[in-house]
């Protein structure tokens, strides 16, 4: 066999979940084998990839109890028996030539790891979207730091992505053995990002990497209200990811870029932990406690010298007086922009 899919199931609304399988199944080449990992989902998922299991010899499925995305991804990762492996998300699909042309390209091209491209889907529209502007051709140094930086902050590589980084785990297909060579896995202690940490660290062991032009991949982009929920304790989760990009940078001096992306992302991830805990609505704590909090993480040496480092003038304009705000440590003007935020969503949804 030629590729192993590996597809991660975890509360997938069943006719998604039929849809991505299928749409595996409908390749044109199919010469591969589909690895589903059950990660102890409370619905009907295990049973739906048994029952696909079952009519289809290609297919595995790896029961477990729930133990988060990378650690079904690990899994993934050491039960293949293919020669290039690929993830994909259980409520995505991609493209009946996904298979033939990745195989076609890998052939040819003889990488560590293929990039694609892919087509985003709202419930309404779709897009295509390119993680690259290079076409069938191996990618040399200088676009391996241009790819580490869109992952870390996109606005400061040269090829600059609409939404998504190449780091996200879709749209791209790996060798089996240099991921476990280089003992490449998806951190378990990460709760989000996992799968830009990874790819950050893939790209830098990568001894050759290649894209091609096709959007093989497609991406069901969810409801833009997941990105307000109140989520506790995010700081400690965004905290990880951003300590686990600095251990990388700090391999990287000769490239000042990367630590300037890396002092943006660290500035950005402020503004979520404000959208998602310290003036989400949903936050139960009282605001003289979420003040205090707040406080606290600007003194902390990870956010302070990023505020320290950078100029207001690099961020867009609604966010150079919110930037401003930070660096002061005056917390009454992102108190009233998030307030004034929050009833605009509130407003729009009713609509």
């Amino acid at each position: 066999m030629k590729l192993t899919f590996v597809t991660t199931v975890y509360k997938i609304k069943e006719d998604y979940l039929r849809e991505s399988i299928e749409s595996l199944l409908n390749q044109t080449e199919q010469d591969f084998e589909l690895l589903i990992v059950d990660d102890g989902t409370p619905d009907n998922g295990g049973e739906v990839a048994d029952e696909y299991a079952a009519k289809d010899s290609r297919i595995r499925v790896i029961h477990q109890e729930n133990s988060g995305v990378s650690v079904a991804r690990n899994r993934g990762i050491d039960e293949a028996n293919a020669p290039w492996i690929t993830f994909i998300d259980g409520d995505d699909w991609v493209d009946p030539e996904f298979c033939a042309k990745t195989m076609k390209a890998v052939e040819e091209l003889d990488p560590d790891i293929l990039f694609t491209g892919m087509v985003m889907h709202w419930s309404t529209k779709e897009k295509t979207h390119p993680f690259y502007d290079k076409c069938s051709v191996l990618l040399g140094e200088e676009d391996r730091i241009d790819l580490e930086t869109q992952i870390i902050a996109r606005n400061y590589a040269r090829f600059v992505t609409e939404s998504h980084t190449v780091g996200a785990t879709w749209a791209k297909v790996y060798r089996t053995s240099f991921l476990r060579e280089k003992k490449l896995y998806y951190n378990p202690k990460l709760r989000r990002s996992q799968d830009v940490v990874f790819n950050v660290w893939a790209i830098n062991a990568a001894g050759s990497m290649a894209y091609i032009d096709e959007y093989l991949y497609h991406y069901r982009k969810s409801d833009s209200s997941a990105m307000r929920r109140y989520i506790a304790n995010a700081a400690q989760y965004q905290r990880l990811v951003l300590e686990e990009f600095a251990r990388y940078v700090d391999t990287k001096p000769e490239y000042p870029v990367l630590k300037k992306a890396l002092t943006y992302r660290t500035v950005n991830v402020l503004f979520s932990l404000m959208n998602n805990d310290y003036f989400n609505k949903d936050n139960p704590k009282s605001y003289s406690e979420r003040k205090a909090e707040l406080l606290a993480l600007l003194d902390e040496p990870l956010f302070k010298d990023a505020l320290d480092g950078i100029s207001a003038s690099e961020f867009p304009r609604e966010r150079k007086i919110l930037v401003t705000a930070l660096k002061h440590r005056n917390i009454m003007p992102l108190r009233l922009y998030y307030s004034a935020k929050n009833k605009l969503n509130a407003v729009m949804r009713y609509k």
